[in-house]
């Protein structure tokens, strides 16, 4: 009997690469929803355009700066070359809340690190951090473009742009060295220490199977043995597991959530929580585990982000068919419990737009707006209409009303996002988001400033 092969729930790397060439089309429809409005403060109009030439393109993650005050670091995306197929280069930038460039950041005064790899592949950004000495560490898996493989891959700069040779191999660290002979690669969310270690959600693919992993890694890039068997936590199952992200949440825990395919077919959204050592907290869910199920329909939890004493988990469900997604959101309070102030404790779906395809990439709590969620990700019939959404809710689960001329919802006419999940979107203020995308008008990568 031949074994099937596993599901993959996100985005290949050629749907990814699709991104940008949408976003340079021209919309003649109407939009569907009340028009977001964007903060003139920031930027040009209230987008930041990179990089300053004519390339066509899209910025991927956008997060806090940990080294500069009051800045942001942004991993962007630029297409080169003709014939096809076409070269997509990576780049990093620092920009501050202003949305003016920062030529501190990266060799020469060009406020930017371009990130070079062998000809004929492309790195897959997935996320990136950076330490308070201002070194930059992005991962993701690297593509290459003849034999349509891809390896698991993280690199290191310093904050000068240099390469940090101290890590990996020459700056690159391979996920073969780790997982051997497993084809392994990063997904989505690390979490760095102050040291400079880290943990990171893995998965290991063999050629029938999938494996998911928690790792802890040390400064150079290697497995820290102190950190469950060997520096990883693995889980069983080997069919049935995928892991997706990765949260610190309090008391030195972590939150780990993905999906698993239960004894009907059906993926249901997991939680788990763990210790810095690798123990699993057995008091959190039923035996360590909390499941997020929606009867006859499959469930995906894309982003899972954490407040104060409540985390707030996005993704979308969608029937066995895989047609009809529906964006999910749901609240969970420390006490390990679904919170039953939001939505009476259970998750919350919706269609932001007519269509076959709803889904959040990301919520997280408004800082200072008593609780207000803001989730940001798309709607429309894919692939031909998918309009960017933001959402905003009230703590106890409803729609906002007096957000996006009162219906709660509202997109944009001009821009894409692109969906890097909890690494494509920031909380500024109370009333602003950055936003990682694209400009639709003439396809050049973009932050876009929008208020909330």
């Amino acid at each position: 009997m031949t074994t099937a092969k596993p599901k993959i729930e996100w985005l290949s790397s050629q749907q990814e690469m699709q991104s940008p060439q949408n976003a340079s089309s021209s919309r003649k429809a109407l939009a569907p929803l009340p028009v977001l409005e964007y903060d003139t403060t920031f930027g040009v109009g209230g987008k930041l355009k990179l990089p300053f030439n004519e390339h066509l393109g899209w910025v991927s993650c956008v997060i806090p700066s940990t080294a500069k005050t009051d800045s942001f670091l942004a991993v962007y995306y630029q297409t080169r070359g003709i014939p096809q197929p076409t070269q997509y280069h990576a780049n990093i930038a620092r920009f501050d809340r202003n949305g003016i460039l920062d030529i501190s950041f990266g060799p020469n005064q060009t406020g930017y690190i371009e990130v070079v790899l062998p000809p004929g592949t492309m790195f897959i950004i997935r996320g990136a951090h950076e330490s308070e000495t201002g070194h930059v560490s992005i991962w993701g898996s690297t593509l290459n473009f003849a034999s349509g493989t891809e390896t698991g891959t993280m690199m290191r700069f310093l904050s000068n742009g240099a390469v940090d040779s101290r890590f990996g191999l020459n700056g690159v660290l391979n996920l073969r060295t780790l997982l051997a002979p497993a084809n392994g690669f990063f997904v989505r969310e690390c979490v760095f220490n102050v040291d400079g270690s880290l943990f990171a959600p893995i998965i290991g693919l063999f050629e029938d199977t999938q494996t998911s992993y928690i790792v802890k890694m040390t400064d150079a890039g290697k497995l820290d043995s102190s950190f469950g068997d060997g520096g990883m936590l693995k889980f069983d199952n080997l069919m049935r597991h995928s892991i997706s992200n990765l949260t610190r949440v309090a008391d030195k825990k972590f939150i780990a959530s993905g999906y698993l395919t239960n004894d009907v077919g059906l993926r249901d959204g997991w939680l788990m929580r763990f210790d810095e050592n690798g123990l699993i907290d057995e008091s959190f869910g039923n035996g360590g585990a909390a499941l997020i199920t929606s009867g006859d329909r499959h469930m995906d939890p894309q982003s899972v982000e954490p407040s104060s004493d409540k985390y707030v988990i996005s993704g979308y469900r969608v029937p066995r068919g895989e047609v009809g997604h529906q964006g999910m959101l749901t609240v969970y309070s420390d006490s390990r419990q679904p919170d039953p102030e939001f939505n009476g404790g259970i998750p919350r779906f919706d269609d932001m737009v007519r269509g076959d395809l709803n889904k959040w990439n990301a919520a997280l709590f408004l800082s200072g707006a008593d609780n207000k969620i803001v989730a940001v990700g798309e709607g429309g019939t894919y692939p031909t209409s998918i309009w960017p959404v933001v959402g905003r809710f009230t703590s106890d689960g409803k729609i906002d009303d007096t957000f996006a001329s009162t219906q709660g919802f509202g997109t944009l006419s001009d821009a894409v996002f692109f969906s890097t999940l909890g690494y494509g979107v920031v909380n500024t203020t109370p009333h602003q988001l950055l936003i990682a995308g694209a400009d639709r008008t003439d396809g050049r990568p973009a932050i876009l400033a929008i208020k909330v």
